[in-house]
């Protein structure tokens, strides 16, 4: 997930240090976890609670993409050092100052990218190991090489 959030928006939440998760991290873990755990493909006015908790959260996401996005309007416009990410780099041709259903579709295209890229990761990952396994030599290879990289151990 941080290698995601630093690719697309340029910041590192610290998904990886559990002990200080960011608020972000926390709001859309929860935020997947009120799709994660839906059993049945109820009406939303069955899981009414849940519907509710889904819409707080994602307020919460919404609000940190939102500043975010802001964020780099502002060093777009400062003539800051450029960020690599994508969204310093879909903001090169807009103007200075962005309405409020332009940021709203930034922020609605990087919760896309932050979806699909974490499930697209997932799969990469699933598809490397099981290829790993069944294929020995391949991964000696890769063990040599991040040896010689690291060193052993």
């Amino acid at each position: 997930f941080d290698f995601i959030t630093n690719v697309t928006m340029g910041v590192d939440f610290g998904a990886q240090r559990m002990d200080e998760e960011s608020d972000f991290i926390k709001a859309y873990r929860a935020l997947v976890e009120t799709y994660a755990s839906e059993k049945l493909d109820l009406p939303w006015f069955f899981t009414p609670y849940k519907v509710w908790k889904r819409w707080q959260v994602g307020k919460r996401v919404r609000k940190t993409l939102k500043s975010i996005v802001q964020e780099a309007i502002i060093n777009q416009n400062s003539g800051k050092v450029k960020s690599r990410s994508i969204l310093s780099s879909s903001l090169d041709d807009t103007p200075n100052v962005m309405t409020p259903p332009a940021i709203d579709e930034a922020c609605d295209q990087l919760s896309s990218f932050l979806h699909a890229g974490h499930d697209t990761t997932s799969v990469l990952l699933a598809w490397l190991f099981y290829e790993l396994s069944r294929t020995p030599r391949t991964l000696q290879a890769v063990r040599s090489e991040l040896d010689r990289v690291f060193g052993p151990g």
